[in-house]
């Protein structure tokens, strides 16, 4: 294998990182760092238009990755508009993603937002 390829592998071996889009539109992005102990696990969530946010969870034995992006979700405003911060239709697609995202219910994060109607690809 190539140094790139390698140096690449290195800096990317605790980062996960996914587009959410929405009728084909990428309307959030959401990442995670994992510890090297792989006792902590942080996620960042932005959903286009709203500050991003940083959530975390730690410990082991459970879905780390759900945990900390349904702590980082909760720390989101409710109700509101994603382009104009404006309170908004119940049915606007923000919305439905906070209520997915913030489930952490034995489902995994990302299986949560497809059932709420949005595609999850990882980039990295």
């Amino acid at each position: 294998m190539s140094k790139i390829y390698d140096q690449h592998s290195q800096a990317f071996r605790y980062v996960e990182a996914y587009a959410v889009l929405k009728d084909g539109e990428l309307v959030a992005r959401i990442t995670f760092k994992f510890a090297r102990s792989g006792l902590q696990t942080q996620c960042y969530v932005h959903w286009i238009g709203i500050q991003m946010v940083k959530g975390r969870a730690n410990g082991g034995g459970y879905d780390k990755s759900s945990a900390a992006a349904a702590h980082a979700a909760n720390k989101m405003p409710l109700g509101l508009d994603a382009k104009t911060g404006t309170e908004c239709d119940p049915n606007h697609d923000y919305n439905p993603f906070l209520r997915a995202l913030r489930k952490d219910d034995g489902y995994s994060w990302d299986r949560c937002l497809r059932d709420a109607g949005f595609n999850v690809v990882q980039a990295v």
